[in-house]
């Protein structure tokens, strides 16, 4: 989405933030802290669908265990077990999503008060 995952930028200058306007402050924070979330949030994802680092015993012990996840959520209506593969997919596209949108909304006000 062509989104920079790091904040190294926003990091080093958050002592002048206060040169910024509460509205560019506001989305700048909404932006870096949903960054971090994202970030954390794919890594966790990889994490859990990477069977390449895994062992034959490990990556068919998940397997099961996906399986056993996936019918306790439908025979639960989703209100026990984890989320699998999928409902994991639809939440990292939500996030990088509202991302996307506090990246914009960032941009957004600081481009109008440098006007």
């Amino acid at each position: 989405m062509g989104i920079p995952t790091t904040s190294t930028i926003y990091e080093s200058n958050a002592s002048d933030i206060g040169v910024l306007s509460d509205e560019e402050i506001d989305h700048i924070v909404e932006y870096y802290t949903r960054l971090e979330r994202t970030a954390k949030y794919l890594e966790y994802q990889k994490k859990m669908d990477t069977s390449v680092d895994m062992g034959l015993y490990e990556e068919r012990g998940r397997r099961i265990e996906g399986l056993f996840n996936w019918i306790l959520r439908r025979g639960s209506r989703g209100l026990i077990g984890k989320n699998g593969s999928r409902e994991r997919t639809e939440e990292a596209k939500k996030q990088l999503d509202k991302l996307s949108k506090a990246q914009k909304n960032a941009l957004a006000a600081i481009e109008e008060n440098i006007d």
